[in-house]
């Protein structure tokens, strides 16, 4: 027969695994992005510094107001008032364009701006309880961390 192959002369079987071998792979054209603090360190620059530095008195300035003061009589107020101020700042810097291509802005990488606003709230009455202060300045720690850690999952 012309057109037929006998049983002996068919070609040996080749397994899933070595065809699924053969396709190229994503991690074979080096795509090995940074995450997390990593990405944050890496995309850093003189200018989120240069920033950072100018929005530490504004957000202290802010939150000072929504304290009633801008040097509380309390330590623990007083304390969490810088620190949040610093934070906030860190979250503003986090927003600058870093060189890198985005897809531009996401609803989720929007939502680390809104731990800094409501710590406004936990700061007004921060007076009377200081652990309302202390509370503040995890929620901006929050949203800090969601901007760094929480990144990658926000690029869409």
């Amino acid at each position: 027969m012309i057109g037929s192959v006998s049983p002996t002369e068919q070609t040996p079987a080749i397994s899933l695994e070595d065809r699924l071998a053969t396709i190229p792979r994503v991690d074979a054209f080096g795509m090995d992005t940074p995450t997390g603090l990593a990405a944050l360190f890496t995309a850093w620059s003189r200018r989120h510094t240069l920033v950072t530095l100018a929005a530490i008195p504004l957000f202290y300035l802010l939150y000072g107001n929504a304290v009633g003061a801008l040097l509380p009589a309390n330590a623990l107020v007083q304390v969490s008032l810088a620190f949040a101020a610093v934070l906030a700042a860190l979250v503003a810097a986090t927003y600058l364009p870093t060189g890198r291509t985005n897809s531009g802005p996401t609803p989720c990488g929007a939502g680390a701006i809104f731990p800094v606003l409501l710590a406004l709230f936990l700061f007004q009455g921060s007076l009377e309880t200081p652990a309302s202060a202390v509370m503040a300045t995890v929620l901006v720690g929050a949203g800090l961390a969601q901007r760094v850690v929480g990144a990658g999952a926000c690029s869409a």
